[in-house]
């Protein structure tokens, strides 16, 4: 009773029910949690994590369950771990979220995945801060921290990733060594030791192998597709992308790339043609109207490409890259104030966009709103504290 808050009998509650809450997987496969947390039915109401009181009290609500437990306890139940708050904040882009990610990342007591998730979520905060935090954590011992620093690597300039990442070359573990190989594919590593060029072509021959397991999967073709087109391979990356669409149609992944390859080494008219016929096979697909957006805008068609940009966004809302094109090009058709709603609702979705502040900070200054631009700009300046150049223009117009 004491430890149970329940009267004792048939139906009170075992250390199962309130410690190890199932949740559903796959739509129908009930699994029990393992990790044997403390109930936290405030964080259901706060974060809408699983209610451990919800699988006995099917008719009420988080909210009551937390009341419950205040009301036995005089506050909130305490659990032993305290990161779903910052990982909550990470996943939903927010701008206060980066310093508690850097803080979990350096925490030593906390398990391998807890700051192995920080390091993947801090990847959307780029910037010298973060990149020094995984650079720290590429040293760690457990290769799945290991593998997560490579994303916040990746943000950084090729030179500053071809510096660190280096070392990882030799990894043991051979899912880090042939990532960091990947993620260099293509980059200029002739000022490298002999050495050093022959770990690189080692980890990369691995990746490549690594595909070829599973080449009967779409997925590896594609892969293989995009190391051959960051190595500039033109014929071989064609070839993959080609297997990957002979395996599977309908995969929308293989019909960007190629076009992308076809653009960049200038067949833009295949490209074109590529984009329309993957259309007929899969018209609902956002990244494709995008990509035929940008097609069409390389190709002069301003009002097409406007379009099929639009289409891209109303299929794909939360996707901010595609909002951040559109109302780039709507811009610069002169549709200042659809832009700048367009940018407004990408940023309430995602505010730690560095690109959609950006275009908001440009566009409130071509506007002339002054209030504005402090405010964006200050904002932008949370994430980017290194920037002096937006501080010295934040200055100027709190001066005016």
């Amino acid at each position: 009773m004491t430890h149970t808050h329940h009267e004792p009998g048939p139906a009170t509650p075992g250390c199962r029910d309130c410690h190890m809450p199932a949740r559903n997987y796959m739509v129908v496969d009930p699994r029990r949690d393992h990790s044997f947390r403390v109930p936290r039915p405030d964080l259901a109401e706060e974060l809408g994590v699983t209610d451990a009181c919800a699988s006995c009290h099917t008719d009420q609500s988080a909210s009551w369950s937390a009341d419950a437990v205040r009301q036995w306890l005089g506050r909130d139940a305490q659990g032993l771990q305290d990161f779903a708050q910052v990982f909550t904040a990470g996943r939903l882009g927010k701008i206060n979220a980066a310093d508690a990610l850097r803080a979990l990342v350096a925490d030593a007591d906390q398990p391998a995945i807890v700051r192995a998730t920080a390091l993947h979520l801090l990847a959307s905060y780029p910037g010298p801060q973060s990149f020094q935090s995984a650079q720290v954590a590429l040293d760690d011992a457990d290769p799945a921290v290991r593998l997560a620093a490579l994303g916040p690597i990746g943000a950084a300039p090729v030179t500053e990733q071809l510096s660190v990442l280096k070392a990882l070359w030799r990894d043991p573990v051979r899912a880090v060594r042939i990532e960091a190989a990947r993620m260099l594919a293509g980059a200029d590593i002739s000022q490298l030791h002999a050495t050093e060029r022959q770990h690189f072509a080692t980890a990369l021959a691995d990746y490549v192998e690594a595909q070829h397991a599973s080449l009967d999967r779409p997925s590896a073709r594609l892969n293989l597709g995009n190391l051959y087109a960051q190595l500039g391979d033109v014929r071989l990356a064609e070839e993959q992308y080609r297997a990957a669409l002979a395996l599977d149609p309908d995969f929308e992944p293989a019909y960007v790339n190629f076009a992308n390859l076809l653009f960049r080494y200038g067949d833009e008219a295949g490209a074109g043609d590529l984009l329309q016929q993957a259309l007929q096979v899969l018209p609902a697909s956002a990244a494709l109207h995008h990509a035929l957006g940008l097609h069409l805008i390389r190709a002069g068609q301003a009002e097409a490409a406007l379009l099929s940009l639009a289409k891209a966004v109303e299929l794909a809302p939360a996707d901010q890259r595609f909002a951040y094109v559109y109302a780039v090009a709507l811009n610069s058709a002169g549709r200042d104030a659809e832009a700048r709603v367009l940018l407004q609702q990408a940023h309430d979705l995602r505010e730690a966009d560095q690109e959609i502040l950006h275009a908001l900070l440009g566009i409130e200054m071509q506007l002339g709103n002054n209030a504005a631009v402090l405010e964006y700009g200050e904002r932008l300046l949370q994430l980017r504290p290194w920037d002096k150049q937006l501080e010295d223009l934040l200055e100027k117009f709190q001066t005016n």
